[in-house]
């Protein structure tokens, strides 16, 4: 019996064997076949894979900004010039009037004359200079080559005009007011007319502030409003209570909810309101930059918190009450926390970035010196500064722009300056642009707009620049008013104002 089993079991084992060597042959044979698999490059694509063809999406996906992303740049008039020096006089007051004006029956004939003042803009230059080589335009791409590289120009000077009319400044040069930058609206408008939100949301009452500042020092009618789009999304999630009637949908299907608060009807003027995604970008640290040849070096920079310079940090935090009686954080207070800084000398291109430094301010009315040294023996100088800070918006770890110091303002000695952060601008805010965009106010002068100029053939590649040649004058600096530290929309504006 014991023999008997013995010889089953060899059996069985013998047949296992003989079905597993047999499956082995069937998965080696279809081992042998061709496979497409999905390698991309010659290495990963041999025997079968290497006679599949690619297919590319001939549609071209962007993924950057556009057309429909652009706001002041396409309602802003435009004036065409003839010099690279553009003057223009500003009527200032009809002269003595109220009291001045009662006389005597015989009264004294004493003249009465207006005051005007002569003003000058100088035109700046735009270039952005593309290149592609002979065969890059003869092989066959999804899109033609050169118009893939005009669309990339263009958007590129739009995008740099319209950051310009906000945040230009002719001062950031080795010499005062020689700067590239043409002045924009933050360097121009009247110095009264700079409003501070101090970290609070923008509001129906500072809209209307705006517009009385702007009808009662400037005589003028605010019409737009022009804002970083989380900001407007701010504005529109104030509302959103007071949406108590459920609209049928367009399409027929259901209804519909929510809504854009596209304008503000204010004490002085209808204020069109403008989201924009792009007239923040360059206020944010770019920590991925690709450093340049022709980058200056960075600087060093180091940070000390000094006592009682007449700061104005946030004592404490920024906070709401949920209607469960929760408090949320939307802004972290500045005194007693550890600020953190960044520096970048900018010329044609940007240096990296510094090490962070770090100072605490113990009261709201100290003060952050931080002394920033350049290299002296940098062989490229920068046109200036950008001192960076941390933001204040818990979980938010990106570097916002506080200031800009021109290369002028350096010692020539030590090649060193010492700036003194008071508080002014709360890292993670935004500004708020309120004003009359009539051409009479604010206009570009453009002595060339945005055009193609075909460049000199010196290699094997096709090159030409886009170009546009111009500067923004504001004829009625009263008539405009910047809104500071204004709060983006936070992750809690659902329960905000429920």
């Amino acid at each position: 019996m014991t023999e008997l089993k013995t010889k089953e079991a060899r059996k069985s084992y013998f047949e296992l064997n003989k079905s597993i060597t047999e499956n082995k042959q069937v998965s080696d044979t279809i081992a042998k076949a061709f496979t497409a698999g999905t390698g991309i490059t010659p290495e990963t694509q041999p025997d079968g894979a290497a006679y599949r063809l690619e297919s590319l999406d001939h549609n071209l996906n962007i993924s950057t900004w556009g057309d429909i992303d652009y706001t002041i740049y396409k309602d802003i008039f435009r004036q065409p010039v003839k010099q690279t020096v553009q003057k223009y006089t500003v009527y200032y007051s009809h002269g003595r009037s109220g009291h001045q004006m009662f006389q005597n029956e015989i009264a004294k004939l004493q003249s009465n004359e207006p005051h005007a003042k002569q003003q000058t803009v100088n035109i700046k230059f735009l270039v952005d200079t593309k290149g592609a080589s002979f065969a890059m335009n003869m092989v066959d791409t999804t899109v033609d080559t050169t118009t893939l590289l005009e669309i990339s120009g263009v958007n590129n000077l739009a995008k740099a005009i319209e950051y310009g009319i906000f945040y230009g400044d002719s001062d950031l040069a080795a010499q005062k007011g020689e700067g590239l930058e043409f002045d924009g609206l933050s360097k121009l408008i009247y110095e009264h007319n700079h409003l501070d939100a101090k970290g609070t949301s923008l509001t129906p009452a500072l809209l209307n502030k705006a517009a009385t500042q702007i009808g009662h020092v400037g005589f003028g009618v605010a019409t737009d409003a022009y804002m970083p789009i989380g900001v407007k999304a701010d504005f529109i999630n104030q509302h959103l209570s007071a949406q108590r009637i459920l609209m049928p949908n367009a399409a027929g299907h259901g209804m519909q909810v929510g809504f854009d608060v596209a304008r503000f009807i204010s004490a002085r003027g209808d204020i069109n309101l403008h989201g924009s995604t792009i007239m923040d970008l360059d206020n944010v640290l770019d920590t991925d930059t690709v450093l340049d040849v022709n980058a200056p070096k960075a600087p060093e920079l180091v940070a000390k918190a000094e006592t009682d310079k007449g700061g104005n940090f946030l004592a404490e935090d920024r906070t709401f009450t949920d209607k469960d009686g929760v408090d949320h954080v939307l802004l972290n207070k500045e005194v007693g926390t550890e600020l953190e800084y960044r520096a970048v000398a900018v010329g044609s291109s940007d240096s990296l970035p510094t090490d962070v430094v770090k100072a605490t301010p113990a009261n709201a009315t100290d003060g952050v010196k931080l002394t920033i040294t350049l290299n002296r023996l940098a062989s490229v100088l920068p046109d200036y500064v950008a001192i960076y800070r941390k933001s204040q918006v818990p979980g938010d770890d990106q570097f916002f722009l506080i200031d800009r110091i021109p290369y002028s303002e350096f010692d020539g000695a030590t090649q060193s300056y010492d700036y003194e952060d008071l508080g002014a601008t709360i890292p993670g805010t935004a500004d708020v642009f309120v004003g009359e965009l009539k051409p009479e106010t604010i206009r570009l002068l453009e002595l060339a707009p945005i055009m193609k100029f075909p460049l000199a053939i010196q290699t094997t590649a096709t090159n030409f620049a886009m170009l546009w040649y111009g500067a923004m004058q504001l004829t009625f600096p009263k008539r405009w008013v910047q809104i500071h530290n204004v709060l983006y929309n936070s992750q809690f504006d659902d329960t905000r104002f429920a």
